[in-house]
């Protein structure tokens, strides 16, 4: 089917919605979800566009300024779900903390000057450390827009008090220097100004679907955007209609249905509107939804494909298969990462991809942003994301079809295959790859270690029926990637495998006492994984 894709559709699809400015309920993005709608009715798609309420933090305005006896002004930009200071803005003695957040005591009351990009991380340690507002230096001219809230989609009743409880501003590189070079002549007072408009808004949900059957694969990606965000999130939603019109266009062959769904709230919300879905929608997802694929920027000028994607371990062969077919050998998926509206792994659907293209390597900018976000590939994230450059000139329609060919690929073999093209062993070994890594560290993992060597032996070599691969996602997955378990959400924090297990790290240098208590939650983690990896078994 891929060689039904068409630049020139896949080109009018991003130009329908890329001159609107998409923030999470505003009218432009309400714009854009009817627009949307519209072209997917066009196809034959049965469409249902729901508003609910989400909790959206809108940035407004922000600033530093150095306080005399020479005074000089930057120009700074704050952050969703910052905290806004009084009007007058807030006064306090600059620290240049550089790569890290202090924890020594001497950020308490301070404004601290750090390198890189705003993250819910930065927001916490900040937090932690006593910091009166964080000054981001971001690594090159753009400033990049951000959201430092940890809680994962709108918050519940015992999670409002995870809200950040510091400000945080981004300057550019150059104000960086700049605010570097008055510390090292003395002492720098500053004064500090931002405005958030934050709270409940109605935000919009559009899901589209095609074909019968009992089964989903449901294929998502967000609408919401900064500024005109037309790599992301317009490459994206751009691939996802092309691969609707194309999968239409077979709509009798496809064994699953095809579900599209269209997000607010990615950027302002923190995911709230695939979080919201997932808690609405849950039975019927849990009963019926066989994998959930996503797609982020898409298209972009001077991108390559990302031979490294983002999917979890029973979809890897079938990604790298596409890949093949396509002409790119060599594709290794890895992980998921805490990211990409993946809030569906608590209910255990198979997650695979988060985008399939990345910016090549040589780009020294490119290569700051890539660094700042804490990514691995030599390539990275384009240098206008979130920022009022990600707009039609930085697009490539050979890259956008590009991209939409390798996505329409994997979406009409999870659609079409007879049977769903998983392999399971490779999560159990995955499971027992990370177990090993952890006991290094001197906790008795034998039992979760056994159970899954039992599992791997048992799917070795097989393909089950699709209940049973359901089955055994809903079981492995929620272990696997969470610790919240299949009615909650974690943070928006970096998270390693077999989260529940990570804190076997803090054993090595811990004293007897903490070693204690590490030890009552890891008997009670390893409990949960045994008995998942058990159940998986028994079905088998």
């Amino acid at each position: 089917m891929e060689d039904l894709v068409s630049a020139a559709h896949a080109w009018d699809h991003l130009s329908l919605i890329g001159d609107l400015k998409r923030l999470s309920g505003s009218a432009d993005e309400r714009e854009a979800f009817a627009r949307l709608r519209e072209r997917l009715d066009g196809y034959g798609f049965t469409t249902t566009l729901t508003e609910h309420d989400a909790y959206i933090s809108l940035p407004l305005a922000a600033g530093v300024q150095v306080i005399g006896p020479i005074t000089e002004g930057f120009y700074a930009i704050t952050h969703s779900f910052s905290r806004s200071t009084p009007a007058g803005g807030i006064d306090l003695d600059l620290l240049d903390g550089k790569g890290a957040m202090p924890v020594d005591g001497s950020a308490r009351g301070k404004a601290v000057l750090l390198d890189g990009l705003a993250s819910p991380g930065g927001a916490v340690a900040a937090r932690a450390a006593g910091a009166g507002a964080v000054i981001m230096v971001n690594p090159g001219p753009e400033i990049h827009e951000m959201i430092v809230s940890p809680v994962w989609g709108s918050p519940g009743a015992a999670e409002l008090g995870q809200l950040p409880d510091v400000t945080v501003v981004s300057v550019n590189r150059d104000a960086g220097a700049a605010l570097r070079a008055r510390l090292a002549a003395g002492t720098v007072r500053v004064r500090i100004l931002a405005a958030s408009d934050t709270g409940w808004r109605r935000t919009p949900t559009l899901v589209a679907e095609i074909g019968s059957g009992d089964d989903f694969v449901l294929f998502s990606g967000h609408v919401d955007s900064w500024y005109y965000g037309v790599m992301d999130n317009g490459g994206a939603n751009a691939v996802m209609v092309e691969t609707g019109r194309v999968l239409a266009q077979h709509a009798s062959d496809l064994k699953r249905r095809l579900r599209l769904a269209f997000w607010s709230g990615h950027s302002h919300g923190r995911y709230s509107s695939s979080t919201w879905y997932v808690d609405h929608a849950f039975a019927d997802l849990d009963a019926h939804c066989v994998a959930h694929v996503n797609v982020d920027s898409s298209g972009a000028k001077g991108s390559v494909v990302d031979l490294n994607p983002l999917v979890m371990a029973e979809a890897r062969r079938v990604v790298a298969e596409v890949y093949a077919a396509q002409g790119y050998a060599g594709c290794d998926g890895r992980p998921m990462s805490r990211s990409h509206d993946q809030s569906f792994w608590g209910l255990g659907a198979t997650a695979v991809l988060g985008g399939v293209s990345t910016q090549a390597a040589g780009d020294d900018l490119t290569a700051g942003i890539t660094a700042a976000r804490g990514q691995r590939r030599t390539g990275g994230t384009a240098w206008w994301w979130h920022s009022p450059d990600d707009t039609f000139d930085h697009m490539d329609a050979d890259a956008l079809a590009r991209d939409a060919r390798l996505y329409v690929g994997v979406v009409a073999r999870l659609c079409t295959d007879q049977r769903l093209p998983f392999r399971f062993e490779d999560a159990a070994h995955e499971v027992r790859h990370v177990l090993h890594g952890l006991s290094e560290f001197g906790f008795d993992l034998r039992p979760s270690l056994a159970a899954a060597d039992a599992l791997g032996a048992a799917l070795a070599g097989k393909q089950p029926d699709d209940a049973t691969q359901k089955a055994l996602a809903r079981l492995i997955n929620p272990v696997l990637y969470t610790r919240a378990g299949r009615f909650g959400h974690d943070p928006a924090l970096p998270v390693g495998l077999l989260p529940g297990l990570q804190p076997a790290r803090a054993l090595a240098g811990a004293d007897p006492d903490a070693a204690r208590f590490l030890a009552v939650d890891l008997t009670r983690e390893q409990n949960r994984v045994v008995h998942a990896l058990a159940q998986a078994l028994a079905i088998l």
